[in-house]
Parts: structure tokens; sequence; C-alpha cells
């Protein structure tokens, strides 16, 4: 299959829709900005712009430094481009866009960068700004397809999980993805401030160690299943978002207009 798939974000979601298309036989290019702050490295397609590779659940993202290398790259696997503004998505070659940023605003996504644009989360308004929206919120609505109208803001209750920076500096960790730790434990100090363990559990996001990180940052994810797949697999509602798109995605690609090559009416 030659659809190339460009995906804005490089995060845990953004990866486990990366996988889900790469799987299916599509081409995939993930855009990301300079210094990606994801928590949840082991699932993260956005650790190449630091490790020039990895590969997550048997699917390998390796680094470029243009879009033409991208295009060549995607042939054989996922390939990462830092661009932050995505000025790169409006290459003839992506013909789908899908922005999984995850933010309550929208940076800059909209209907001309490809012939479907979709759209994850609440900073979208479908047919304005996207094609389509996909619900990213917990529970039932979870991975629904909003046609119209936008995703309502909600809180998806993983705070209780999240840790995040009480001050600004650089952080060093003492206690790295997989450790499995007790509620009072130093995990890390940010300066000279320690950053303690809140539950008992094991580590399945830790922000890179000697980054600087900026007070009510999430650097650190705790999760209280002690097993050392909750790092390393994806996780159940980003599998949930990536059979949604991949669902929209599919509905594009039978619709009648691709018989008439006349692909541009789709959700117009």
């Amino acid at each position: 299959m030659n659809h190339i798939v460009g995906i804005r974000g490089g995060g845990p979601i953004a990866t486990a829709v990366g996988c889900h298309l790469y799987k299916s036989g599509f081409r995939v290019i993930i855009f990301e900005k300079k210094k990606p702050t994801t928590t949840r490295r082991k699932v993260s397609f956005a650790e190449a712009v630091y490790e020039k590779e990895v590969r997550v659940e048997g699917v390998l993202a390796t680094l470029v430094d243009n879009i033409e290398k991208a295009i060549e790259k995607s042939k054989d696997h996922v390939a990462v481009l830092i661009d932050e503004i995505g000025r790169e998505l409006y290459h003839q070659d992506i013909t789908i866009v899908v922005d999984s940023i995850l933010a309550n605003k929208n940076f800059g996504t909209n209907k001309m960068m490809g012939k479907l644009v979709i759209g994850i989360g609440p900073g979208f308004v479908a047919q304005e700004d996207v094609h389509v929206i996909i619900n990213p919120n917990k529970g039932s609505e979870l991975g629904m397809v909003l046609y119209e109208g936008r995703v309502e803001k909600k809180n998806n209750m993983d705070f209780k999980y999240k840790i995040k920076a009480h001050n600004n500096g650089r952080i060093k960790v003492l206690k790295d993805i997989g450790t499995s730790v007790k509620k009072g434990d130093i995990i890390a100090y940010i300066g000279e401030r320690e950053v303690i363990a809140h539950m008992d559990g094991i580590i399945s996001g830790m922000i890179r160690n000697n980054f600087k990180v900026k007070k009510d940052m999430e650097i650190a994810h705790i999760d209280s299943h002690d097993h050392i797949k909750k790092c390393i697999n994806i996780c159940s509602h980003g599998r949930v978002i990536g059979t949604s798109v991949f669902q929209c995605v599919c509905e594009f690609l039978n619709k009648d207009e691709i018989k008439n090559h006349n692909i541009s009416n789709i959700w117009k």
C-alpha cells in the first residue's frame, strides 16, 4: 500500500496510531518537535529524536533530516522528522494527516494538509479544522468518531498516576522506567527538591534524565499494576484510538469517489 500517513506528535497515542497503520500496510511519517517531553518513552516514537531509532512492539522508527528521506524511509519502516509546525505535511505525497498532539487547542492543523485530516482530542472542530475527530476521553465514548462538532474537554482521571514537577530545574532521575517503587520513595530530584512516589507500583513513564523541566510539567507516571509489560506495551486506550483512526482511513479509501479518482470531495 502506497498511501503515506503523516502523524503530528510522537507520544504514546500517536505511536499507537502509527503502529496500527504501519502494521496494516500504510506508510507512516511522524512529525515531532525538537525536544519531545513524553514520559512514556518506551512506547513513543518521539524517542527517536534523541536515540536516532527506537522500536515499539516490533515496529522500527528512524530519525531522518528531511522530507524526501522521510518519504523514502517510510517504504521500509516508520520515519521520524523534526517539524514542529507541520510545514512538510503539505507535501503532495502525504494524502492522510492525523493530529495526535492531544492538546486543548489546535496548533495549525487544517483540512488543506491532506485529502483526509483527522484530529484527536478537543482542539478541533469537525468540518472546519479537520474532516473528522476521534474522541480520546476514557469511558463509553472512547474512540468515537465525530463528523461534526467537537470533543468535550475532560479530565481522563490519569492524574492519580501522573507526577508533576513542583518547581523549575534540571531533573536527576534516580528510578527510571521499569523500576518498582513504594509510596514515599525518592524517584528523582529537581534541583535540590525531592520527587516522591505517591503510590506503590512500577514507573511506566519518566522524562529523560537531566531534562530542564518547568513547574507543573508532567515528569513521571506510576502504574499501580507492577508489571514490566505496562512499560513496554501500548496502552489499551491507545489501541482503541488506533483502531478508530484505521476505521476512518478505511472508510475514506472505500468511498465511491476513490474509484472515480475524485477523492477531494469526501467529507468536504
